[in-house]
């Protein structure tokens, strides 16, 4: 307990209770001295302290009887004791007096209060403004960590001694007014470092924590090389250290051209990194199934910027634990001016910045394109296949099972359906392009339909007859070469090429074509009618096609000999089904049956 004294208006201390009674027993404290501590009203004589009185009562009889001193002598020893105090009060560090509140309650509020806090913010505020979170991420966290265990301990320090403080200037009988005003500062400062320790002391060291451990808590990354190391997909997190292995996968693969971002987002400040990687590199880049959040940074840097039919972008502001979002405005501005620089349109950008960090916008591909965000879709052979992780045979099928193809060839042609993913699994290792799966899959698929055609339902017969009308007049119109190749040499190559040759919209009609014959052929078996059945039917048609060709409708017993003359070909071909189509539905499902069955 610390004790001051007053004697005849001289004020001395601090003294602990062992002093006081030693003071006491020297006969240097007399009874009728005036003494306060913390805690007391004011100053009160040493007789009336219970804690004092016994030493007190005990000196005034011991030194009446014992050792009466003279004037002069206390004198000399009341001139020495403040010179012990003070020298006490000089060996205490500046610290510890703030702590016990001995300094001045202007010191203690306005230098250790506050200034000393806006110096702190000024410090943390001009190394945020560094890069040293993308240069030095670990050791960025740990000074988090640290800076917020500091600041516990900086404001308790502040706290209880300014407190102190202003209890000793209340005592002292200076302004109320003050005292009380630095009281209620210190109370409210309580409560503002309870709710700022909660709301972002405790969730930003979390997540310094395990940054500093090499943990980000937002996920991982992979890498993936594709189609013989000519393009490169990253998928995953964009998390520190990403941009510096990309760069390193680079150095050792110059042939890379495209990169694919297959990424929910992640780090900011990583993201800008791998942007400039890619601007400095000339990149094309491309998502197959999605690039949100801080992805799109590094997404708008491409020379090309490329997207698949089923994948979206997503856009929203940028948050951190206990961040608020107008300390992210500077930051907005340079990235919207470089969006702005690459050629995006404005209200475009204006729109992404301002969707909420808890939202996302998905703009559909024609805003997209409009805003010259995205420059288009790449062709089947452009970009290999990317977006689902390598050695994941079950999210591979649960992928396949999406599809109504497959899920179709899964539920009854099992074993063609397995050959499928297992060419999808080598394919998807080798970072093959869509279109060459393709190529290697359409003979599959066209085994199969192919070989249920005959036993299909006659709405399924016209629908493929339909289709196939329409991707013959496709492949005529693009390459005559090609089309007698679709229909006399399927599964010879060129499969790359004849899928070039038919739009999204057609593709997408052949896959329900299909999925409806395997699946009508599977649930009826009708017979497939003789020739006699037929044949009046087609001496109709044949007769309707050699009043236009004459005897080049022979070619069409013999396609081989018609190979010099594709075009010619061609059109015979496209000709017999549209007239097999005029007739009659039963009449024309029954001849389709027929050549179906029959076709070698």
């Amino acid at each position: 307990m610390d004790w001051y004294i007053s004697k005849q208006g001289v004020k001395e201390g601090p003294y602990s209770d062992t002093q006081i009674q030693a003071l006491l027993q020297e006969g240097h404290l007399a009874p009728n001295h005036l003494a306060w501590r913390f805690g007391l009203a004011g100053w009160t004589p040493i007789r009336k302290l219970s804690e004092l009185r016994g030493s007190a009562s005990s000196h005034a009889e011991s030194a009446q009887l014992f050792h009466p001193i003279t004037a002069t002598e206390t004198g000399q020893a009341t001139a020495r004791l403040p010179e012990r105090a003070s020298s006490k009060t000089r060996r205490d560090s500046y610290c510890a007096r703030h702590w016990r509140g001995e300094l001045s309650l202007p010191v203690s509020l306005w230098i250790n209060g506050n200034l000393i806090s806006l110096a702190l913010a000024a410090l943390v505020m001009a190394v945020a403004a560094t890069d040293a979170v993308n240069e030095m991420p670990r050791w960025f966290a740990a000074g988090g960590v640290a800076y917020w265990l500091l600041l516990v301990v900086m404001t308790v320090w502040q706290l209880v001694g300014v407190w102190r403080s202003a209890g000793k200037y209340l005592a002292a009988g200076k302004s109320k007014c003050w005292g009380r005003l630095a009281m209620a500062m210190v109370i409210l400062g309580i409560f503002a470092s309870i709710f700022s320790l909660s709301t972002v002391g405790v969730p930003q060291s979390m997540e310094f924590a395990q940054l500093a451990l090499g943990r980000d808590p937002i996920g991982s990354y992979q890498l993936r090389l594709l189609r013989d190391a000519t393009e490169l997909e990253v998928s995953g997190a964009i998390i520190f250290g990403l941009t510096e292995e990309v760069a390193k996968t680079l150095d050792g693969n110059p042939k890379v051209k495209i990169i694919h971002l297959n990424s929910h987002g992640g780090r900011v400040g990583e993201a800008r990194r791998l942007r400039n990687l890619i601007a400095a590199r000339k990149l094309a880049t491309f998502t197959a199934t999605g690039c949100f959040s801080a992805c799109t940074l590094a997404y708008a840097a491409g020379e090309r910027r490329l997207i698949g039919r089923n994948a979206s972008l997503g856009f929203h502001q940028y948050a951190f634990p206990g961040v608020r979002q107008r300390a992210f405005r500077r930051q907005y501005e340079k990235d919207k001016n470089d969006w702005l620089a690459r050629g995006i349109d404005r209200a475009f950008v204006e729109r992404a910045y301002a969707t909420a960090h808890n939202d996302l916008w998905r703009p559909e591909h024609p805003e997209l394109f409009a805003a010259r965000f995205v420059t288009g879709y790449p062709d089947g052979n452009e970009v290999a296949m990317s977006g689902i992780p390598d050695e994941q045979s079950a999210k591979l099928e649960a992928e396949l099972s999406k599809h109504v193809l497959f899920a179709a060839l899964k539920e009854h042609e099992p074993g063609v359906y397995r050959r499928v993913v297992a060419e999808l699994e080598n394919g998807l290792k080798g970072g093959r392009s869509q279109a060459e799966l393709r190529e290697t899959l359409s003979p599959l698929a066209q085994s199969v339909y192919r070989k249920k055609l005959p036993y299909a339902s006659n709405i399924a017969l016209l629908g493929f007859t339909d289709l196939f009308i329409e991707q013959t007049e496709a492949l005529y119109n693009s390459d005559p070469a090609l089309c007698y190749q679709y229909v006399y040499e399927a599964g010879q190559g060129g499969g790359a090429e004849i899928n070039r040759s038919f739009s999204q919209e057609l593709k997408e009609k052949e896959m329900l074509v299909l999925v409806e014959v395997i699946r009508s052929a599977a649930a009826q078996v009708p017979p497939a009618p003789a020739k006699e059945q037929v044949q009046q039917q087609l001496k109709a048609v044949f007769a309707t096609l050699t009043e236009r060709h004459g005897k080049d409708v022979a070619l069409l017993t013999n396609p081989a000999r018609g190979k010099s003359d594709p075009a010619k070909m061609c059109v015979l071909t496209r000709e017999l089904y549209q007239n097999i189509r005029k007739l009659p539905q039963e009449q024309s499902a029954m001849v389709l049956r027929f050549m179906f069955a029959n076709a070698k």
